[in-house]
């Protein structure tokens, strides 16, 4: 999956969706995106990416600033479980993958989150980010983290 308007994401977000999904969103393909002059040169530009993985209620967001970057993952602060605790998720191309249930977030949140990145190219505020690459650089909600990987 790419991209979406606002109305196509609560549709996916209904009762009657999948267990496990894999929805991708990829800033050049935001319909009007190059109308703004500032992203008129295609060859030169690197867009944002925001992924998520859900699995039943809960699921896990990744934020790319650009083609090649580790990213930021989403964290949860008010998770109170075991470090150790993990939840799969499968990929759209059927790969299995295990995140810490400390990166996961209600479904609601995800789709706010995904809405919000939609709407203003940018990742959601209130989000708790965590830089896994180590760069230093902090965004959303959470000022911890911001130059270590763990």
């Amino acid at each position: 999956m790419s991209w979406f308007t606002v109305e196509e994401l609560r549709a996916i977000f209904g009762l009657d969706r999948p267990r496990y999904l894999d929805i991708n969103l990829a800033e050049e393909e935001i319909p009007g995106f190059w109308d703004d002059e500032s992203n008129d040169d295609e060859s030169d530009q690197d867009s944002q990416y925001m992924s998520a993985l859900l699995n039943g209620n809960t699921g896990c967001l990744f934020y790319l600033r650009y083609n090649g970057d580790v990213g930021f993952s989403s964290r949860n602060p008010a998770y109170s479980g075991s470090e150790d605790t993990v939840q799969e998720y499968y990929l759209c191309n059927g790969q299995r993958d295990e995140f810490p249930m400390a990166w996961a977030i209600s479904v609601s949140e995800i789709l706010a989150v995904l809405e919000y990145f939609v709407v203003h190219h940018q990742p959601a505020p209130w989000i708790h980010w965590h830089n896994d690459s180590g760069d230093g650089e902090c965004i959303g909600a959470s000022s911890s983290n911001c130059g270590t990987t763990d």
